[in-house]
């Protein structure tokens, strides 16, 4: 599929179901309220990944959590078309440009941060889907299925193991980034919010996917990113006096903070 500029990618698609949609506009076509070209060409935005986004395909299966392929970027430096892995993330049919755009914009607030937030490429319309799909950076799997294969998550009976520290300092320290700066992320009890990377780093994506304006808060992540480590019976996290200890300490000092 020849891209824009009429350069070929130099990777062709083989499967029936390799799905490749070129960005009109270069990306989020129907931003027409905006100057698309000033948004793309921003000096800023193309450090961010050595390149201008011009078009992005990916292997689709239905029902599947994610999907993996490619972002092409045309390259300043280099010259003609070079492309970065990415994983994409299909919105609904009842999810449309609003929220695949509030998701990227408030993803996009902390690029670059690293921690436990993926980086997101972009928001676009799939004309072949007709949906909208998050591009991120790439990622291997959903945190989900591979807790049952993580070290346990005490090392006695109250005592939570060096493991499983470092993934609630992670997690905690990221949405500590978001909150300050305005951002909530609105649905850490599911699963589908939660990924690993390629080195078994964690990752939150769909970031503000669900949240809900005046009933998304701090406390409320903090809470169901609770909840979510809960409702993993294979942990069992609420067996321990230390990690309902933990959970009360915090409850409190928030609602100390709540009544200032």
């Amino acid at each position: 599929m020849s891209g824009p500029s009429g350069s070929r990618p130099r990777r062709q698609p083989r499967s029936e179901r390799f799905l490749a949609d070129e960005l009109v506009g270069r990306i989020n076509d129907l931003r027409l309220d905006e100057n698309v070209v000033d948004n793309i060409t921003d000096q800023q935005y193309s450090q961010h990944l050595g390149g201008y986004i011009r078009s992005f395909s990916f292997r689709y299966e239905d029902g599947a959590p994610f999907s993996q392929g490619f972002v092409y970027l045309e390259s300043p430096l280099q010259g003609g078309i070079m492309e970065l892995e990415a994983t994409f993330v299909v919105l609904t049919e009842e999810e449309g440009r609003m929220i695949a755009q509030k998701v990227y914009d408030d993803s996009n607030q902390i690029y670059g941060y690293g921690g436990a937030i993926a980086n997101i490429y972009l928001s676009a319309y799939c004309n072949k889907l007709k949906r909208w799909v998050l591009g991120y950076e790439k990622f291997e799997c959903l945190f989900d299925s591979m807790i049952p294969n993580f070290l346990p998550f005490y090392e006695s009976q109250s005592r939570i193991s060096i493991f499983w520290i470092r993934i609630i300092r992670q997690v905690i320290e990221s949405l500590s980034v978001l909150h300050g700066n305005g951002v909530m992320h609105g649905s850490l009890y599911s699963p589908q919010s939660y990924v690993l990377d390629s080195s078994s780093n964690i990752k939150l994506i769909n970031i503000g996917r669900y949240s809900v304006a005046g009933r998304s808060t701090s406390h409320r992540d903090i809470t169901s990113f609770f909840g979510y480590l809960g409702s993993q019976s294979c942990l069992d996290v609420s067996s321990s006096k230390d990690w309902h200890g933990f959970e009360y300490l915090y409850n409190s000092k928030e609602a100390m903070n709540n009544t200032r």
